[in-house]
C-alpha cells in the first residue's frame, strides 16, 4: 500500500499573549477546537477549516481552508466517518485532534485512495496543524496529480497588504477593484479600472516565487495590525526540487485574498501506479508535505 502524507500548520501569534488549554466539541455538523486565543471550526463532510478565528476576529468570513488537487481524479470520494483522535480531556487539555475519513471506492473518476484529513491544536501551539493523508490499497487504480496544495481563502475585510519579499511587498487592490478590471488576452489577468491601482494589470503569477527564496510570505492588515503568514520549515518535499517558481498569495475573487502553498507550476507530477502485482512486502512509500502559516500581531 503505497501512502502520501501532506502537513500543513496555521499557527496564529500575538505577541506577548499566552494560548490556554485545549477545548474540543463537536455537532453532527462539525468539531470545534480552541485555546483561548484560537478558534478552529471544522466541517466534518468535507474536511474543510471553515472558521478560523484569532481572539474576536473572524479571519475567514465568507473563505476557508481546504486541500485543493488537480490530476487525472481531482475530488475525494464519498465521507466515511469523523472521529477524535486525541482527546484533550485525556491528556488534561494539552492537545486536541480530529479526523475527517473518506473511503477509497465509491463514486468513479474520484481518487482511488483513502483519505484522512486531520486537525490538530495543542495548548502550547498557536496554530491549527491541517494534516492529509492519502492510502493507495493494492488493486486500486493508478492516478496522478500534477497539483496539489492547501488553500485559505481569507477575509477581505481584514486583510489589505501582501508580503512576498523585499521587492514585493505593498498594499493590495480590493476585491471590487478586481471585479470591476477589464478583461485581458490572459485569462487570469485584468486591467484595473478603479482604486489606486486604475490602469495597471494585475495578475496572480506576478506574485510567483522560487520557494527556497521566500521562507515566509503572507497576508497582512494595516487595519487590525494582525498579519497571516506562510513559513516554510523544509524544502525537500517540493516536487521537481527547491528551486521551482510555484504560486503564493495573490488577489482572488469572492471573498478576495487567497494565501496557498502549492505544487502548481513544477511540472512535476505525483504518480501512484497499480499495485495489484507489486511485491507485497514493499515498503509504503511515502511524500509528506509541511509548511506553517504564521498569524501575527503587530503593535499599534
Amino acid at each position: 500500500m503505497a501512502s502520501v502524507r501532506s502537513l500543513a500548520l496555521l499557527v496564529l501569534v500575538q505577541l506577548g499573549a499566552s494560548a490556554g488549554e485545549v477545548n474540543l466539541s463537536e455537532t453532527p455538523a462539525t468539531f470545534t477546537l480552541s485555546n483561548g486565543k484560537i478558534t478552529a471550526r471544522i466541517e466534518k463532510r468535507s474536511g474543510n477549516l471553515v472558521s478560523l478565528k484569532f481572539a474576536e476576529l473572524d479571519l475567514l468570513q465568507g473563505g476557508r481552508g481546504y486541500w485543493s488537487q488537480v490530476g487525472s481524479s481531482s475530488k475525494f470520494r464519498s465521507p466515511k466517518d469523523a472521529a477524535v483522535t486525541i482527546d484533550p480531556r485525556m491528556n488534561d487539555g494539552a492537545r486536541g485532534e480530529v479526523a475527517c475519513r473518506f473511503a477509497g471506492d465509491g463514486d468513479s473518476g474520484a481518487l482511488p485512495v483513502d483519505v484522512e484529513l486531520r486537525y490538530t491544536l495543542g495548548k502550547d501551539d498557536h496554530g491549527i496543524y491541517a494534516t492529509a493523508i492519502w492510502r493507495h490499497r493494492r488493486g486500486s487504480p493508478a492516478f496522478s496529480i500534477a497539483e496539489g496544495r492547501y488553500a485559505v481563502k481569507l477575509n477581505p475585510d481584514i486583510f489589505d497588504y501582501l508580503s512576498i519579499d523585499a521587492k514585493r511587498q505593498h498594499l493590495m487592490p480590493t476585491g471590487a477593484d478586481w471585479d470591476r478590471g477589464a478583461p485581458t488576452n490572459l485569462k487570469e489577468a485584468r486591467r484595473l479600472t478603479t482604486g489606486r491601482y486604475a490602469g495597471s494589470v494585475e495578475h496572480k503569477y506576478d506574485y510567483s516565487a522560487i520557494l527556497s527564496e521566500v521562507p515566509a510570505y503572507g497576508w497582512s492588515s494595516t487595519m487590525k495590525k494582525v498579519g497571516l503568514w506562510v513559513v516554510n520549515p523544509s524544502q525537500e518535499y517540493i516536487a521537481g526540487g527547491p528551486t521551482k517558481v510555484e504560486l503564493t498569495g495573490h488577489l482572488d475573487v469572492n471573498p478576495g485574498r487567497q494565501l496557498a502553498h502549492t505544487l502548481h507550476q513544477s511540472r512535476q507530477e505525483l504518480q501512484v501506479t497499480d499495485v495489484r502485482h507489486a511485491d507485497a512486502k514493499a515498503p509504503a512509500r511515502r511524500r509528506r508535505i509541511e509548511h506553517h502559516l504564521l498569524l501575527s500581531r503587530h503593535p499599534q
